[in-house]
């Protein structure tokens, strides 16, 4: 680890860093939690499941007669690994330009509160609760054929 360019780690809060540290200097090392380094929750582990659930994914994923359903896919997972990638290249620009590491910290939380920008902008302007709406979020809905596939 000691010529390490990037260290990626996702240990509850500290863990890493009594286990690991001293980190090397010029490293990038990103640390992803479940809630962040601070707050009522940051000793908390989480996963993708239990994030779409507390979220609110859930609640708007599904058929909107049936109960809340998860993504198919681990998407806050993917979400955050899209968002840890971004962070990680500019620390790196950083680096090449100052000649100093960095020290990043994302949450699964965090991330998946970015997939409900949209609904949370609808609530809070608009003061309504989206509920489950399937497929029909317009104008991107996905209408069955007459030879009734998909």
């Amino acid at each position: 680890m000691a010529n390490a360019d990037v260290i990626l780690e996702n240990f509850r809060p500290g863990r890493a860093d009594a286990w690991f540290a001293p980190w090397p200097e010029r490293a990038v090392v990103c640390s992803i939690t479940a809630y962040g380094n601070d707050g009522p929750r940051r000793d908390e582990g989480g996963y993708d499941l239990a994030m779409q659930a507390r979220s609110g994914l859930m609640g708007i994923t599904g058929d909107a007669e049936g109960g809340p359903a998860k993504v198919g896919v681990a998407v806050i997972d993917v979400v955050t690994g899209l968002h840890a990638g971004a962070a990680v290249l500019a620390a790196l620009f950083r680096r090449e330009r100052e000649g100093v590491g960095s020290r990043l910290t994302l949450s699964l939380w965090d991330c998946a509160l970015d997939l409900l920008i949209n609904q949370a902008q609808n609530a809070l302007v608009g003061g309504t609760n989206p509920g489950r709406m399937g497929t029909l979020i317009q104008p991107r809905a996905l209408p069955r054929l007459p030879s009734g596939r998909w």
